[in-house]
């Protein structure tokens, strides 16, 4: 994920605009709560956003930014993949 947050920082992008560790933490209350299934934290959910994994060169140069949410629900038990695509905005 260090890749992609040089390049948020290069282009001056807010940390109000987007907050990549906080995204992790919006699920953590699911996951203590019984919701999602794992041993740990990091079994039960994962967000991905970074350059090779989620996105390539050529979305890195059209500004757009994708984010991979992964959570393993209890039932049925097995992963769910969301897939999330922003067209990012110019700096104001």
């Amino acid at each position: 994920m260090s890749e992609y947050l040089q390049v948020l920082e290069h282009g001056k992008v807010k940390e109000r605009d987007f907050d990549v560790a906080n995204s992790l933490y919006v699920l953590n209350p699911y996951y203590k709560g019984g919701d999602l299934m794992g041993a740990t934290a990091s079994d039960a959910f994962s967000v991905d956003c970074d350059l090779g994994i989620t996105m390539n060169a050529d979305d890195l140069l059209n500004e757009i930014m994708m984010v991979q949410v992964r959570v393993a629900v209890i039932h049925p038990a097995e992963f769910i993949m969301f897939t999330f695509q922003q067209q990012m905005q110019p700096p104001r």
